[in-house]
């Protein structure tokens, strides 16, 4: 079998472990650029850095369903860019309009794909400079974040808020970086300070599965911008039906302003626009304008999350349902 053909057939693997297992589409890459990944997860895996295409391919296939190894690969071919304060505009319409509402004691907030921590960070800046500015940090609105990623590694620097000099220039201008976060010895290293940490709980989540118990079920406002457009349509637009279930009455479900463009006209009624006195940012789409799916299409999605059917395939292993229930 040729190196072509290799290739081909590690990636049509490939794309079905990313899609069964997180609802990923393999990314737009060079086949170099996908042996290069799925060998460092085989030496990580099995110590095994020199296998040829053809041999990573048997090796991919041999271990395609233990999770360890699935999950490394995820891990591997996941997309976790981000930065502070990424749509500007969405952070600040939530300042104004969510974190400073006088009639909740609790703001509750869902960082649904929140790789290494700085969009709920954000967030928490967010909070206390407009409870700061309006003298109300005791007695104003109180901010609970959860922030969850598929990312375990995200997630471990998340919790530890250790960020290097690269992160910190991304969307941090010099009074918040030095007003909510610490330079570490040496120089280079900067660690949000635990005040700031405080208002979030990190943990690991894949969007394809329940959410936990823990999390609130009448949530204020769930941030997933810039992660669906890596995901497959018909799989994303199962995810939105859940996490809109996660709102309050009046929460928002804040997408990357494509991705609500995209998903927005067949699951939303109208603009959001109706239902504020000021526009919200593009992106941002009402729990008050969802109307899909109907009452039998819910039905539907109900009987595929009891059983072990895989919505995303036709068929598929019972060790990984499609949007597992727990």
């Amino acid at each position: 079998m040729s190196g072509t053909q290799d290739a081909v057939r590690l990636r049509e693997a490939l794309t079905i472990v990313l899609k069964e297992s997180a609802g990923l589409l393999l990314p737009p890459i060079e086949d170099s650029v996908l042996v290069a990944r799925l060998r460092a997860a085989c030496t990580s895996f099995r110590d095994r850095p020199r296998l040829t295409p053809y041999e990573l391919l048997s090796f991919a296939q041999g271990e395609r369903f233990e999770p360890a190894f699935r999950n490394l690969v995820v891990e591997i071919f996941s997309d976790k860019k981000t930065a502070f304060f990424r749509n500007k505009e969405t952070f600040a319409y939530l300042g104004d309009n969510l974190l400073s509402l006088k009639t909740k004691k609790t703001a509750t907030i869902w960082c649904a794909a929140c790789s290494t921590g700085q969009e709920a960070l954000s967030l928490g800046i967010t909070w206390r400079k407009r409870m700061a500015d309006s003298a109300q940090e005791e007695t104003g609105t109180r901010l609970a974040v959860y922030a969850s990623d598929l990312s375990a590694r995200a997630i471990k620097t998340a919790r530890t808020g250790h960020y290097n000099n690269f992160d910190v220039q991304h969307g941090l201008n010099v009074h918040d970086l030095l007003g909510f976060f610490d330079e570490q010895q040496g120089g280079g290293f900067w660690k949000a300070k635990d005040t700031l940490l405080a208002h979030t709980t990190f943990f690991q989540h894949n969007l394809l599965r329940s959410p936990p118990s823990f999390l609130p079920r009448r949530l204020d406002a769930i941030l997933l911008p810039h992660t669906l457009q890596n995901f497959d349509a018909s799989i994303a637009e199962r995810v939105i039906v859940r996490l809109v279930s996660l709102l309050a009455p009046e929460g928002w479900l804040v997408l990357a302003p494509s991705e609500a463009e995209q998903y927005g006209e067949r699951l939303f009624s109208q603009p959001v626009e109706n239902f504020s006195d000021r526009a919200p940012p593009k992106g941002m789409l009402s729990r008050r304008a969802f109307v899909y799916p109907d009452r039998d299409a819910l039905a539907a999605l109900q009987r595929s999350r009891e059983g072990t059917q895989d919505m995303s395939r036709q068929t598929s292993s019972p060790r990984e349902p499609w949007m597992q229930t727990s």
